[in-house]
């Protein structure tokens, strides 16, 4: 679980397949290349696809959880997770 105070963001890079899990609060869910934004209430939960750069921000002090999804066939292993500038990023190699 990852607590999220208001306006702070978790950034997946491009490559990075995980499934997100509001557990408590609000979110706001943007993809690059995706024309539609989202809200994520309670129990709500998306796949970020892994197509381009994705944003998940905090409208509201929330609580999230990030389950990683398997590389598609032929891609390589997950590298880890990374802190960068203060905001967790999940990173392919």
């Amino acid at each position: 679980m990852i607590a999220l105070e208001v306006e702070q963001s978790l950034r997946f890079e491009s490559g990075c397949r995980v499934r997100i899990i509001c557990l408590a609060g609000c979110l706001w869910v943007t993809q690059q290349g995706d024309p539609v934004d989202r809200f994520l209430q309670q129990g709500d939960s998306m796949v970020l696809a892994g197509t381009g750069l994705g944003l998940v921000s905090a409208w509201e002090p929330a609580m999230v959880e990030v389950q990683a999804i398997a590389p598609r066939r032929g891609m390589l292993h997950w590298a880890g997770w990374h802190r960068m500038l203060g905001r967790r990023a999940c990173c392919l190699p």
